[in-house]
């Protein structure tokens, strides 16, 4: 019977008849589901006739039960073509499909089949072709390292299967693997890169700036290997010494947009004077003029340009300007910055730039709230969005969640926002596939978490994935993005002028604006003996990120020193993603400190005592044995001050003007303890030192704080307001 239905199905095909020939094809696959031929025939009926959607899915299943066939591999081949050609006339198409996966798909297939026909050479160029798709995918990598392994050759095996433990960000893993390759060969730009990053990122920066350097010696026009270069002076620290190098080094790429991109708006993490920040801030305003003259030129439509210009985009933000404290000009240079990332995603994404229309409700009335973050799970980056969480009304909002990154932490806060979440998706460093399913859900507002940390956010946030589109607390400042609608802060962290500082409009939610929980605080397990303090000292704790600490405010301490002589400064050097520990960025700080504290005739090593980052335990104990907490003028603490707070600590706080500088001091006024907020630099002193005098005052201090949390923690009001906010927004766009 099955012979008679394929044979009259073939004379359907012949003749044209191709809806006859597909219902026979059908009813022979209910006789025989697992026949891989049928499926193919059958696909490629879908794809003569034009369906080409239909005749991939067919020959997916064709693959998925066969997968030695070559002949099904050449048909899918066919099919990605026909939808490469159509897929830039049809956006529904572009939602519907990630063409990228498929391609994918189709050459790791046959990559696999080659490996099974001991073709391993073959299977690893067909590998490489995958790859080009999917950069440091680490299944493809790891399928080429496994194909060279299997023709004997090692060292080409260590150097794939250093680049998986490069994606895994196991870099002491990775590191043998390429000094391995390395002692038999003369790597490419790209595995000079790979050594040279593994050496940084652990700890090793002096052989990790000498590969560069031997790499580009080799490939002095290896684009990719210089980018990196100038990536890794700018968390290292750099002198005009290597600015001179760098540019000796971008005269061989006269055409490498990148390369002139990253120099100008390299940035010192710490700054020795006050002008010297002048200085940079008016460097960093000719990069973004110079960003502002290559939209007018129209040169980033040129293919080649674009490319450059995406890389740039791509390798880093602007993270490290919000440190400089130019209030004044920040949103304008936001703005101009934000322009640009704009435009060059307009020109490579048209399709994600369209203005979308309001969906209507859900079946059950609800309002879709998306979160986005390229930091779930990671406690500083999640911690305060919680409360948002727990207490929204399920009866009027859906909750989805995107996080984006390879960067999530897994654990009890991840699980925790999971379980919080109606839908939770995983989408780590794949924008296409990240905006497919942002538009797919049809969200009526998404709120991105932390614009300004990381590059694929803020590319992310210039497009257009929802009807509305807002940002928060995660990095406190404005995106500068045209495409960003609403910034959510809080009521008390913003000043009466707040909104001329944001390119957003500014929505002021009740108190802090998040609805932070206390945090858990164990049992103190160390005394001050443990880190070398001693007991009749007034222990200043200053905890902050290295990158915080500005110059102009050095001479705070060695003031309060003068009139506490027994004062210790506490500092905790902090290791993170940012200011990783570096050494002679440290010495930085220690320098200009030192100059602080001679320039009063005092030593610093009688008051400063530098410790490195702390496990949450030792931490929490620094905190609870400590007298006085000093929050950072410019830029305040914003969890470290909770963290303060809830371990009964006194907080020095003086108000900055943008929210940034205003955290611990919206904090302070939600407590009801504001005695301890100074309205300047030299009532600052003086409240420090009257906190470091008097026991009866930093007691009462105390002992208010201790009374007066439940006022600041689990605050329910702010998500009130937030949701009233969501409700109104989009009731009004709906009328609109």
């Amino acid at each position: 019977m099955i012979n008679n239905l394929i044979t009259k199905a073939l004379e359907f095909k012949q003749q044209g008849k191709f809806n006859e020939a597909i219902k026979l094809y059908q009813q022979a696959l209910i006789l025989d589901k697992n026949n891989s031929a049928f499926y193919h025939d059958l696909a490629s009926i879908y794809l003569t006739k034009g369906d080409y959607l239909q005749a991939l899915e067919t020959v997916k299943i064709a693959l998925n039960i066969d997968n030695s066939k070559v002949l099904y591999y050449i048909t899918l081949g066919q099919i990605l073509e026909k939808l490469e050609e159509i897929k830039e006339l049809n956006f529904n198409l572009n939602q519907s499909i990630n063409l990228t996966k498929e391609k994918v798909f189709a050459f790791l297939g046959l990559g696999d089949f080659l490996v099974r026909d001991h073709k391993y050479k073959e299977a690893v160029e067909i590998y490489k072709q995958a790859l080009i798709l999917k950069q440091k995918d680490t299944t493809i990598l790891a399928k080429i390292a496994q194909a060279f392994e299997l023709d004997h050759n090692i060292d080409q095996a260590l150097l794939y299967y250093g680049y998986v433990e490069v994606c895994q960000e196991n870099y002491a893993s990775a590191l043998p693997k390429f000094e391995a390759f390395f002692k038999h060969n003369i790597g490419n730009g790209f595995d000079y890169t790979a050594l040279a990053d593994c050496y940084h990122k652990t700890d090793q920066e002096n052989k990790a700036k000498l590969t560069y350097l031997e790499g580009l010696e080799k490939y002095p026009d290896h684009e990719y290997l210089y980018l990196y270069f100038i990536l890794f002076l700018q968390q290292f620290g750099y002198t005009e010494n290597d600015l001179l190098l760098v540019n000796q080094y971008l005269e061989n790429m006269p055409h490498n947009l990148t390369g002139k991109l990253e120099v100008k708006r390299l940035l010192p993490i710490v700054y020795n004077t006050p002008e010297e920040i002048i200085f940079h801030n008016k460097r960093f305003q000719e990069y973004l003029n110079y960003l502002d003259d290559l939209i007018k030129s129209q040169i980033l439509y040129e293919p080649k340009n674009l490319n450059y210009a995406l890389q740039s985009i791509n390798s880093k933000t602007n993270f490290y300007l919000i440190y400089q404290d130019q209030y004044q000009i920040y949103k304008d240079q936001q703005q101009q910055y934000g322009n640009f990332v704009h435009h060059v995603m307009s020109l490579k994404y048209p399709n994600y730039i369209q203005s979308l229309t309001m969906p209507s409700l859900t079946n059950q009335g609800k309002i879709k709230i998306g979160y986005l973050s390229d930091q779930i799970g990671n406690s500083s980056a999640s911690k305060w969005i919680i409360g948002w969480l727990e207490k929204c009304n399920r009866n009027k909002f859906e909750i989805y969640i995107y996080a984006t990154s390879k960067r999530i932490v897994q654990g009890e806060l991840t699980d925790k926002i999971k379980n919080l979440a109606d839908y939770f998706y995983y989408i780590p460093d794949d924008l296409e596939a990240t905006c497919t399913q942002i538009l797919k859900n049809q969200l009526h507002i998404l709120v991105y978490l932390a614009i300004g940390m990381w590059a694929e956010t803020t590319q992310l946030a210039s497009l257009k994935l929802a009807p509305i589109q807002c940002t928060t607390w995660g990095h406190p400042s404005t995106s500068g993005l045209p495409t960003i609608d609403y910034y959510l802060s809080g009521d008390l962290i913003e000043s009466e002028n707040a909104q001329e500082y944001y390119t957003e409009t500014l929505i002021r939610l009740p108190n802090l604006g998040i609805s932070y929980p206390k945090p858990i605080i164990f049992e103190v397990t160390k005394t001050r003996k443990d880190v070398n303090l001693s007991d009749d000292k007034i222990i200043y704790l200053s905890c902050q990120a290295i990158f915080k600490y500005l110059p102009q405010f050095d001479y705070i301490f060695p003031e309060i020193a003068l009139k506490v002589p027994k004062a210790q400064f506490l500092f905790i050097l902090r290791k993170g993603y940012f200011d990783q520990q570096r050494i002679i960025l440290v010495e930085k700080f220690k320098t200009r400190l030192r100059k602080a504290f001679i320039s009063v005739n005092l030593n610093i090593n009688d008051y400063c005592l530098f410790l490195p980052q702390q496990n949450g335990q030792d931490y929490l104990n620094l905190l609870s044995f400590s007298d006085v907490f000093l929050d950072t003028l410019a830029f305040s603490g914003g969890h470290t001050s909770f963290d303060a707070i809830a371990c009964n600590l006194p907080i020095v706080t003086c108000p900055g003007k943008l929210m940034f500088g205003r955290q611990s001091y919206g904090i302070l006024k939600m407590l009801k303890v504001e005695e301890t907020i100074a309205s300047n630099e030299q009532e600052y002193i003086d409240i420090s030192v009257k906190l470091g005098l008097d026991h009866d005052f930093r007691n009462k201090i105390k002992e208010k704080i201790k009374h007066n949390q439940n006022f600041l923690f689990d605050d329910v009001e702010c998500v009130k307001g937030l949701e009233q906010f969501y409700q109104k927004v989009v009731q009004e766009y709906q009328n609109n």
